[in-house]
């Protein structure tokens, strides 16, 4: 009790900051232009607070709704299946078709207007999260799959972990619409309507603060999940009803409200129109091996996405250990220690935003690789010598008995620190560096590139992981049986130094490339 009064007691004095600074700005300020911090802390007009706040407020909640439902969708599969395995068979085998599905869906809603786009989607989410809430999860025992799962066991064993999946189908229900809501809601519906309300001028200041509320979201997700949800991982569902309602309360306020006074929501975009290329996978390969600029990006992007998928893998693996020891409450902790770190962080980088704009460029796309780097290897010291560096640090002998659930959890800790603080760079560093190596390309090849890379680069990227651990006869888990065994955990880590190698190796040439041009 006393850490939860204490975690809401620096929330809210640094919220008062905030809050206090915003109004000193406020009352002090009436010229057109902002000065550097204002720039940063709040970038809007009086007359613009009617609209930018409740935006803020909305993507808050999405942001909130995310962090919540992406900790469970884990939280679950793994205190249900007790296989991380499963987690990159669900990604494969069950996400990718659902995905695909639900595009369709939400094309055949592109002939209604956006009012009804929007609340047929956020009806959707309210129906299965909320039947999953009332009725599937708390009976999941009753209903579970148990003779199908058994049954395809024993003719596909390689395949357990997806049979597991399928046993616990409320749990991957839940999975499946929590990366839904990250693609539509996140991704769509709240941007594409930011781009109908604010002009493309506006966009460049507002936008920067309206990242601002999603990192709060993020923060305030990760207090929740660590102090409320605990080890009854269904009141955390509860909790993201809850959010996907106010999300749908506050964009039904703007929409009245944008019909009480128009000529503030209406917007005459002036932005130059963008022709969007695709280009097949096969295509996108071609294209990227004519051009060793393109292909130095791509590999940018390629070993961010398998660092992170691979990364992320080990990570969640050590996380179950853990909640083997000391039960699911670890989980809880694990995941609202993560949001409460990605959303400072994130805040934190925005705020470094002006300091490192000002750097070369070989110096900011350094940054996201050697941070990777630094953490993986204290990470991977722990993973693998952590008694020794138990002894070293603690003071004592070869003789003395070391806690193993301390070495689970400093593990855990790093494993977390380095996923967090890259994730949080990405945005800020990774994502400008990499666009500010086409400049030099002439604009077919910028277009053509862009494609391309989206293409290759982040589509394997991403997959690289998860078809490593879950290819048939070939993944890790058919090799090893487990990803916590050592020979998995020995392959994975070789993997992951390969590529930070051929990351920090392309932001060299790269560097040379774009000095010379």
């Amino acid at each position: 009790m006393n850490n939860y009064l204490l975690s809401v007691g620096i929330v809210l004095f640094l919220w008062s900051v905030y809050v206090g600074s915003v109004l000193i700005f406020l009352i002090m300020s009436t010229s057109k232009e902002f000065g550097k911090i204002r720039q940063i802390i709040f970038p809007v007009h009086m007359h613009e607070l009617r609209k930018v706040l409740p935006l803020f407020c909305l993507f808050m909640f999405i942001a909130l709704t995310y962090f919540v439902l992406r900790s469970l969708k884990d939280m679950l599969i793994l205190s249900y299946t007790k296989q991380v395995e499963t987690l990159s068979f669900i990604k494969v085998y069950v996400v990718m078709p659902f995905m695909i599905l639900l595009t369709l869906f939400y094309g055949k809603l592109s002939n209604l207007g956006r009012n009804s786009r929007f609340i047929i989607m956020m009806c959707y989410f309210l129906i299965v999260i909320g039947s999953c809430y009332y009725l599937f999860l708390p009976n999941i025992e009753a209903i579970k799959l148990d003779s199908f799962a058994d049954k395809f066991n024993s003719l596909l064993p390689g395949m357990r972990p997806l049979w597991e999946a399928v046993r616990f189908w409320p749990a991957t229900l839940i999975y499946l619409n929590a990366e839904a809501w990250g693609t539509m809601a996140l991704g769509v519906l709240f941007w594409s309507f930011c781009n109908e309300i604010i002009s493309f001028n506006d966009s460049k200041r507002i936008y920067s603060y309206l990242g601002l509320g999603a990192a709060v979201g993020t923060s305030l997700a990760g207090f929740i999940i660590k102090d409320f949800v605990g080890k009854d991982f269904n009141k955390g569902v509860g909790f993201s009803l809850i959010f996907i309602s106010m999300v749908l309360g506050i964009y039904y306020y703007i929409t009245l409200d944008s019909k009480r006074v128009p000529e503030l929501y209406k917007v005459e975009s002036k932005a130059p129109k963008k022709t969007k290329i695709k280009m097949s996978f096969m295509d996108s390969f071609k294209f990227l091996l004519q051009s060793k600029h393109l292909a130095l990006i791509a590999t940018l992007v390629l070993c961010y996405g398998a660092f992170m998928s691979l990364f992320e893998a080990i990570l969640k693996a050590q996380s179950v250990r853990l909640a083997e020891k000391i039960g699911n409450e670890s989980l809880s902790q694990i995941y609202g220690y993560q949001g409460i770190a990605n959303g400072g962080l994130s805040i934190l980088f925005v705020l470094m935003a002006g300091w490192i704009s000002k750097k070369s460029w070989k110096f900011k796309a350094f940054i996201t690789p050697f941070i990777a780097t630094v953490c993986t290897v204290l990470f991977v010291i722990f993973l693998f010598a952590g008694d020794g560096v138990a002894i070293l640090f603690g003071g004592g002998d070869s003789n003395s008995v070391i806690d193993p659930i301390k070495i689970l959890w400093m593990t855990v800790i790093f494993g977390i620190v380095n996923q967090v603080t890259i994730k949080a760079a990405k945005y800020i560093m990774f994502d400008a560096t990499k666009e500010q190596a086409y400049i030099p390309l002439d604009s077919e090849t910028k277009l053509k590139g862009k494609a391309a890379v989206d293409g290759v680069g982040s589509r394997l990227g991403k997959s690289f992981g998860s078809f490593l651990i879950s290819a048939p006869y070939i993944g890790l888990y058919n090799i090893f049986g487990s990803i916590n065994s050592e020979g998995a955990k020995i392959s994975i880590c070789i993997i992951i130094g390969l590529i930070l190698f051929f990351w920090l190796r392309a932001v060299i040439k790269l560097s040379s490339l774009l000095e010379k041009e």
